[in-house]
C-alpha cells in the first residue's frame, strides 16, 4: 500500500510520491494521473515545450488538449493559464525531488 509525501501543492492540485514504489500521484483540477518518478522530468519538458504555443491561444476561446503518458488514451483539457499553473507545480515538485536526493546523500 502506498504512503505518499507531498512534493508540491497549490490551490489547483498537488504532486505526491509514494515512499515504497516511487510512483507519483499528480492531481490537477479534476484530473488524477500516476507515473513513475523517473518520468517527471520528461513530463515537465513536454509541458514546457507546449508553453510557447499556449501563449498564442486566445484563452477565452480555446483549450489545450494534453496527452498524458505518451498515449492518447489519457488526456487533460486545459486553458493556457491552467497549463502554466501545471508547469509551475511540476517544476516545484522536480526541484523538491532533487533537493531530497541531495539531502539523502548526506544521510547515507
Amino acid at each position: 500500500m502506498c504512503t505518499f509525501d507531498i512534493l508540491a501543492s497549490s490551490p489547483q492540485g498537488y504532486i505526491a510520491r509514494c515512499n515504497q514504489c516511487r510512483n507519483l500521484e499528480i492531481a490537477f483540477g479534476t484530473s488524477l494521473a500516476f507515473l513513475p518518478d523517473r518520468r517527471l522530468e520528461d513530463f515537465l519538458f513536454y509541458i514546457r515545450d507546449m508553453l510557447p504555443d499556449a501563449n498564442q491561444v486566445n484563452p477565452t476561446q480555446k483549450k489545450i488538449i494534453l496527452n498524458l503518458a505518451s498515449t492518447e488514451a489519457l488526456q487533460m483539457i486545459l486553458t493556457p493559464s491552467e497549463l502554466h499553473q501545471l508547469f509551475d507545480l511540476l517544476d516545484r515538485a522536480l526541484d523538491e525531488m532533487r533537493a531530497r536526493s541531495i539531502l539523502n546523500l548526506f544521510n547515507a
